[in-house]
């Protein structure tokens, strides 16, 4: 079991793309915040070691990459991007762990992938695509008993009360400074730290 400064300087490995799209609200999840997320989830609730787990809104596969070097089974990532999925594959090749992973390129919206013991995601927070947020936190509800993901703290208290009234418990487990990058025209500074919370979802 890696401890939490291993994995994050395991992670500061992982490439991110060159060409953000700004329309999916590309970010890359940093090493810290994605260390923090997968030892809370395995430390705290056992919900890693073992498990088969699904990367939704994958990205560069930071997140997928982090469960699998703290001892998940298997991987599923997903993304729309087929180039940032090509990403992932790299890096999860880089680490070699390419016979625990599994890739697939789909809309959130459109998703049809197989029962997973856990989803774990940083997905679009809504501020280009109104809504998107609560489209992936549902898909990701219909295909895992648990759910990690991360969202703005400001909208703790809306996402809490959806997910409850699909008859599932939610929780925010912990709250993070999430530092993004100057990756786009409109970004005026260097960096920007946005709260963040992660609710962790346990169906039904």
């Amino acid at each position: 079991m890696k401890k939490n400064w291993q994995l994050e300087a395991d992670l500061g490995h992982v490439k991110i793309w060159e060409t953000p799209n700004v329309k999916l609200e590309q970010y890359p999840t940093s090493p810290h915040v994605a260390a923090m997320l997968v030892q809370l989830a395995s430390g705290t609730y056992g919900d890693i070691e073992g498990k088969n787990i699904t990367d939704l809104g994958c990205g560069g596969g930071i997140l997928g990459i982090a469960a699998l070097l703290m001892g998940a089974e298997h991987v599923t990532f997903v993304d729309i991007d087929d180039a940032v999925l090509e990403i992932a594959k790299e890096n999860v090749a880089l680490f070699e762990l390419t016979d625990q992973a599994t890739f697939i390129n789909q809309d959130v919206s459109e998703l049809s992938v197989p029962e997973t013991d856990v989803v774990i995601m940083n997905p679009p927070f809504g501020t280009k695509r109104k809504g998107i947020d609560v489209v992936f936190l549902e898909q990701a509800c219909k295909i895992g008993p648990v759910v990690y993901s991360l969202h703005k703290m400001s909208t703790d208290e809306f996402l809490v009360r959806k997910v409850v009234s699909w008859g599932c418990k939610a929780t925010v487990a912990a709250h993070v400074s999430f530092d993004i990058p100057a990756m786009y025209k409109f970004h005026k500074k260097g960096k920007v730290a946005v709260e963040v919370s992660l609710i962790r979802i346990e169906r039904g």
